[in-house]
Formats: C-alpha cells, sequence, structure tokens
C-alpha cells in the first residue's frame, strides 16, 4: 500500500479547519479518514489519528508552550529569542503555529532537495524530539524546515505545542468519536490510541474494568499491634516485604496489558513503553487472559537492587515511575503479590493461600529482577517471628512489612482491617519518634509550615539550635490543636533570633518566614516513616510535648544519623507505653433533641456493640459513590460500624448488586449516569449517614435525602432481626441503664437508639 504523504494529509486538515460547522467537520473527517484507512493502510489511519488528537497522545508529550519554542526557533534561525518571539501574548495556538511558520520558512533555499515527507516520517521526526534532549531539538527541526512547506510547518509547530485540535477547532473526543463508534470508550479502557481498532472481547465485569486494588490497614494503636494482627490475622499467616513502589492492578489479555494505580487511574499509555513489551514472554503460553496485584519498582542494573521511591540515580538525577527514558541503568520492575483473575476465572473469593499457589504454579514460565518476578513470602505464627522478620527489614533498608491472613478474600478498593490485611512501617516504632523544637512558621502556597529544629550540643549550658525540617502544620494536629499553637506563637519576629542557625543562609524570596520568641518555643513529637536522600519521608506532628523543655529536645547529630535509628529500630510491646502517650477515651456524641423528635417512635435504649447483628443494616452491602477521599472514607467507616459490607462498585466481586448506594451528589452529569447505571437501587444522600453516626442509631431518611424513590430497598425492609435483637440484650434485667454511670462508662460499649414502630 502507498504511504500517505503529509502534503496530502495537511490539506485535509486545512479543509477541516475551514469548516466551522461540527457536522461538516465530521463529513470531511469521516470521508478522509475512510479512504486513508481503505487506500493507505489501518496504520497510517492511526498514525494520522495520533496526530490530529495529539492532545491524548503520549508519544509527542514535548512539553514546549511560547517560550520555548522562541529559543528552538531562534536556534534554528542562529539569532537571539527575543528576535522570534511573538511581540503580543496570545494563547491562540492557530496565531502562534502561523507565526512561527512563517519567520521558520525563509531558512529553506532553492539548493535544498524538494523531498516530500510521509506522515509517518513527519510524526516520527516529533517523537524523536521527545526522546532526545531539549538542546538538540532544533536540530530535528532544522531538518524539518528544509523538507516542508509554510503550511505544512505550520501543522509541525501545531503537534510540538501539542494543540493540533486547537488549531483545527475539533475537539480530540470528536476526532475518536468520529473514528470509531465506541472510541471515546476504547480510550478511556485502553490509554492508548495504537490500541484504537484492536478489537479484544472482554466477556466478563472484571478483565479490562478499572477497579481500585485491595489495601493495607495499619494497627490504630502502636503499642497494641500485636492484639491487631492476632485478632484478625488468625494463627498462621504470611509475612512479605513491602517495598516502596507504585502499587497497580496489571490486566493482561493477550499481548495487551493495562496498568490501574491505586487510585483508580489508567496509566497504560505511560507504562506499556517502559515494562510491557519486556514481560510478555515471561507468561506461560497457557495464560490467555490475567488479572495480577503488583507493586512497579525501579531496578538499578548496575547495582543490581531496587531503587526507593525518590532516591537518586547514580548520576545524581531522580525519575518519576513514569518517565524513566535514557537512563539504561534504571528499568522498572514488577514485583507480583497476588492474581485474581486468570483465562475468565475470577479468583476474588478464593482464599490468599490458593491463590498464592495458582500465582506460584500457573503464571510466570521465568522470573528476573530486572522484569517480573513473584514477591517471596514465610508463614508465621508467633509475634516473635513478626518482630524479627520487621527488625531484619528495616537492616535491610526495606519500607517496612505487610503480615496477611491465609484465608483472606480480595476485596476490591477496600482497606478493612477485619480482612486481615496489616503494614508494618517504621512509624509503627517508638524508636524512631524525634523531639524537635518549633521555632518558626514559614508561609508557603499550601499553608503554613512549622520550622523545626534540633539542639546542637549535649551541655545544658549550650543553648544553640539549628533548623533541620520543615512540615505542614495541618500534618497530624487537629484543628483545635493548630488554633492553640497559633495562639501560643503570639506575634512573630522578622529576625531569627541568634541562638538560631538556619541551614540555607538565605531562604527563597517568596517565602514569608516569621520567628517565635525563644521563651514560646515548644517541643513537638515527630512520627516518620524512614528518610531518603538525607530527608524524612511522611513526618507528620504526632503531639504537643507540653512535658518536655526545648533544652531536652534531641541532638543535631541524632538527626543526622537518623538512618541508623531506622535501621536498628524494633516493633514495641504493650508494656512499653510511656506515661505521656495513654491513648485518650473516645467521647460519646450526645444525643440530639432533632434525632430524637424525628424519629416519631417510642425509644428504647437498648446496649449494642458496634456491628451488631441487632443493627437494622448489619450485613447489608453498600455501595459508597466515589467522592473525596476523606468524606468518602469517613461514611465507609461509619457504615462498617453499623455492620454494613461497604463496596467501591455497584456489584460485588461474586457479580451480586449491593442493596444501597450512598452518594456524595445529588445533581449533575456523574450523578445522572449512576442513576441510569443502576435504575432500580435505592440511592440516599451522605447526610443521611452523617445523622445516623450522630444519633449513634440507625434513623429513618427523609424525602430529600432518598435521592431515588422508586428504588427496592424501602425503609420498612430494614428490620432487626428478633433472633438478632434478643441475643443483643441478652442477659438484661430489664431495668433502665440510661443513668447507670458504671454502664456509661463500660469500655467498648455504646448505647444506640431502635426504634419500634407502632402500627
Amino acid at each position: 500500500m502507498p504511504y500517505l504523504m503529509f502534503y496530502e494529509f495537511v490539506n485535509t486538515l486545512e479543509e477541516i479547519k475551514r469548516n466551522e460547522r461540527l457536522d461538516l467537520k465530521k463529513i470531511v473527517f469521516k470521508r478522509e479518514f475512510g479512504k486513508w484507512k481503505e487506500k493507505n493502510g489501518e496504520e497510517d489511519a492511526i498514525t494520522a489519528l495520533k496526530f490530529m488528537a495529539c492532545s491524548r497522545n503520549e508519544e509527542v508529550k514535548l512539553g514546549i508552550g511560547t517560550e520555548k519554542i522562541s529559543h528552538v526557533a531562534a536556534r534554528v534561525m542562529k539569532t537571539t529569542p527575543d528576535q522570534v518571539r511573538m511581540k503580543f501574548g496570545t494563547s491562540d495556538s492557530d496565531k502562534i503555529s502561523t507565526h512561527f511558520a512563517k519567520l521558520l520558512q525563509p531558512i529553506r533555499s532553492k539548493n535544498d532537495p524538494s523531498e516530500q515527507l510521509t506522515l509517518k516520517e513527519a510524526y516520527d521526526a516529533v517523537v524523536e524530539m521527545k526522546n532526545i534532549p531539549y538542546e538538540k531539538i532544533s536540530t530535528v527541526l532544522s531538518k524539518l524546515v528544509k523538507q516542508c512547506s509554510e503550511k505544512e510547518l505550520k501543522w509541525i509547530i501545531a503537534i510540538m505545542i501539542r494543540d493540533v485540535e486547537g488549531v483545527m477547532k475539533f475537539s480530540a473526543s470528536n476526532i475518536i468519536s468520529f473514528a470509531k463508534e465506541d472510541g471515546n470508550q476504547t480510550w478511556i479502557n485502553t490509554r492508548d490510541l495504537n490500541q484504537m481498532f484492536e478489537m479484544v472481547e472482554i466477556g466478563d465485569d472484571h478483565l479490562w474494568q478499572n477497579f481500585k486494588p485491595m489495601l493495607l490497614s495499619r494497627p490504630k494503636d502502636r503499642y497494641k499491634w500485636w492484639s491487631e494482627v492476632e485478632k484478625h490475622c488468625g494463627k498462621d499467616f504470611l509475612m512479605e516485604l513491602k517495598y516502596d513502589g507504585e502499587h497497580v492492578i496489571m490486566h493482561k489479555a493477550g499481548e495487551r496489558f493495562k496498568w490501574i494505580t491505586r487510585n483508580g487511574m489508567d496509566f497504560s499509555a505511560n507504562y506499556n513503553m517502559n515494562i510491557s513489551t519486556r514481560i510478555r514472554d515471561f507468561f506461560k503460553q497457557t495464560v490467555d487472559s490475567c488479572i495480577l496485584d503488583c507493586e512497579l519498582v525501579k531496578y538499578s542494573i548496575k547495582e543490581r537492587k531496587i531503587i526507593r521511591h525518590q532516591e537518586k540515580n547514580d548520576d545524581g538525577s531522580t525519575q518519576s515511575f513514569r518517565k524513566i527514558t535514557g537512563n539504561q541503568d534504571v528499568v522498572l520492575a514488577v514485583i507480583v503479590f497476588d492474581v485474581v483473575y486468570l483465562n475468565g476465572e475470577p479468583l476474588f473469593e478464593k482464599p490468599l493461600v490458593e491463590r498464592k499457589e495458582i500465582l506460584t504454579r500457573k503464571i510466570l514460565e521465568r522470573q528476573a529482577d530486572d522484569a517480573i518476578r513473584i514477591a517471596t513470602w514465610k508463614t508465621a505464627s508467633t509475634k516473635h517471628e513478626v518482630k524479627d522478620y520487621f527488625h531484619k527489614a528495616m537492616q535491610n533498608d526495606e519500607e517496612g512489612i505487610v503480615v496477611k491472613r491465609r484465608d483472606s478474600l480480595y476485596l476490591k478498593g477496600s482497606r478493612d482491617s477485619r480482612n486481615g490485611l496489616y503494614k508494618l512501617k517504621p512509624s509503627l516504632s517508638p524508636d524512631v519518634d524525634l523531639d524537635l523544637v518549633a521555632v518558626g512558621i514559614c508561609q508557603k502556597k499550601d499553608g503554613p509550615s512549622v520550622m523545626l529544629a534540633a539542639k546542637n550540643k549535649e551541655d545544658p549550658t549550650d543553648v544553640d539550635f539549628t533548623v533541620v525540617k520543615g512540615i505542614p502544620l495541618h500534618m497530624g494536629l487537629s484543628r483545635m490543636l493548630r488554633d492553640k499553637f497559633k495562639q501560643h506563637c503570639g506575634k512573630l519576629l522578622t529576625k531569627s533570633p541568634p541562638n538560631l542557625f538556619l541551614r540555607k543562609a538565605s531562604p527563597s524570596k517568596t517565602m514569608k518566614i516569621g520567628f517565635i520568641d525563644p521563651e514560646k518555643w515548644v517541643v513537638f513529637q515527630i512520627r516518620t516513616n524512614g528518610v531518603n536522600e538525607g530527608k524524612l519521608v511522611n513526618a507528620v506532628l504526632y503531639k504537643w510535648r507540653d512535658d518536655k523543655e526545648a533544652v531536652e529536645a534531641d541532638l543535631l547529630a541524632v538527626y543526622r544519623n537518623y538512618a541508623k535509628k531506622i535501621r536498628n529500630c524494633k516493633l514495641p510491646e504493650e508494656d512499653d507505653r510511656p506515661y505521656w502517650d495513654k491513648p485518650a477515651r473516645a467521647k460519646r456524641e450526645a444525643l440530639s433533641k432533632r434525632s430524637i423528635a424525628e424519629n416519631h417512635s417510642c425509644i428504647e435504649v437498648k446496649k449494642i456493640r458496634l456491628g451488631s447483628m441487632a443493627s437494622p443494616i448489619y450485613g447489608r452491602k453498600i455501595y459508597v459513590r466515589h467522592g473525596g477521599g476523606e468524606m468518602r472514607n469517613k461514611l465507609v467507616d461509619i457504615l462498617s460500624k453499623f455492620g454494613a459490607l461497604v463496596f467501591a462498585e455497584p456489584t460485588t466481586n461474586d457479580g451480586s448488586r449491593v442493596d444501597l448506594m450512598i452518594s456524595t451528589v445529588n445533581s449533575g452529569k456523574a450523578f445522572a449516569a449512576e442513576k441510569a447505571k443502576v435504575p432500580d437501587l435505592t440511592i440516599l444522600h451522605h447526610p443521611w449517614v452523617e445523622r445516623c453516626h450522630k444519633a449513634q442509631a440507625i434513623v429513618q431518611w427523609d424525602e430529600e435525602e432518598e435521592l431515588l424513590q422508586q428504588g427496592d430497598l424501602k425503609w420498612t425492609d430494614l428490620k432487626v432481626p428478633e433472633d438478632a435483637a434478643c441475643a443483643s440484650t441478652e442477659g438484661d434485667t430489664g431495668q433502665s441503664t440510661q443513668n447507670d454511670p458504671d454502664m456509661e462508662e463500660a469500655e467498648g460499649w455504646h448505647f444506640r437508639l431502635y426504634l419500634n414502630y407502632r402500627t
């Protein structure tokens, strides 16, 4: 088949641009696109699609704007950027591309060969620009200038600034949908325009569907970590290392791969070039399709080890997981933890040990540290084994360890401690705590940060301090403590106290720094998850140590040797808790008059454990529609305490539908689409869950909170089983406990209101 010439392609772009009406643009595009597929082949058609919809094409993401184009053009013209820079400010891509095309065109002389580029040659030249240093882009552009007309050069500039759609006045979504009927959905699923016309039939609700991985819990109390592990992980459990990488779900269907991050984002276009092509041959030939839970890590070929996140390479550079290019010494590698789908069979409901056995025997033909391998694990049953495994991991500079219950099921997007999956990281050990002095406040774009200092010398008469760290004020401190701290600091000083030394001689001019009066310096306990390149990892302001004076803070030498503290840290015993770190008793929320009055019922006070079977929603499957992270986590926590089973999708792992949906919005396109997806599902607005939490009871929802009134589940369907209600009050004498102070203070018990409706 003949190649599609670049000038022919440019003529089509110009014709689309001239037509202002969308229906006329569609006619021209579909006519020409059909010709390209038939005459020049599917490869040229896809190249044309990638050129036109360049904003959705990572291959040509040069990151060049008007200013950088000025510098590149100046190098080509051998002049200064001021001579070629646009004399007027504009964001119009058409004007920008036309301006630079006119400037560059005179460089082409009559002696230059009148070569006519193919579309593929022009596109490959732009791809080459992305994969070479910025300083060498002008060399490639010089060659294009000598081979292109002014009209052709304009579209080269347009794709360099990644806005061909803007010049055509033709959106990428329209281009893709006109190229293929379900093109936009295909792009959402694959994030790869190369696969636009590869038809892979997916016959179930799991493979190639975007879902979040199951997440790990962390112990709520560092000194009771073993109690939680023993309770939820059972007598025998599995232990693995925790790697410092990116948690992803990998879908494999034939030769195609899809990568979904823990936040549900599809980064297949980023990872396919870096890892997918290298691991295809590692799978057994019997594996047609699979879904793996794994970790993407950076691996150093030279040092033959995994590089921590944000750790510097040998050349001093740091690279994102999605931008590992140009450095042959660092590659992406995959560490596989779990298999949840194999050749059409979902494995979500199988126990973890069975999934591990399938993973070991049926997935990989061979393994390699710099490509793909299965994570090693070991079986344990005692606290001593966990502590020893953790200590060895710390000595080897690992991020932490993971403890997993043997029979745990795979719950998509869930972080439920009852499923028995725990991560144990350095912040769990008191050995790594730091006591630093708050000496100032630095105002940044994202809010105020506390400037923390360490004491220079152990001599109690030496009161010199050095600033070592800044932590955002909201990291760890409640709003009440933040307000209390600001009030305590009072008016800040503009100059540094004489006994305070800054690591940088002159702070950034964009920073507004105020220093606290040394008489008001306070000590904060800092908890972290380690140190990387001299910087504390995930540092938070854990506690205001009002029992300590500034001179009792940790020494500068301790901070500088913090990596040694991490390597030597151990998990604590319950008896190690210091006197000042007693857990605060949770406050019971008082019942509001509104919650009592609006129920229109006789109130019976019963003693019910959290998550008891006497809860009307105990065992009910509830879907919480994705909203803000904090909001959704709050709703999930409340519903779980009432015994509900919370899911991140409207269908459960076994394919059945949930009973109820909680939505964080009550209008908009996203909500309308959600209603259309589940037309008969009862949908409630999230304030109902918050009212239940406030009343410490499942209260009836009102008309405003019931967003879909034709749903299957009605309020009258939520009845407490008689045997459950009897079980919850077994041993009750029938006397009211409402005024019994001993009962009110009983640890682990809460008073709930349940309703006896009169007929």
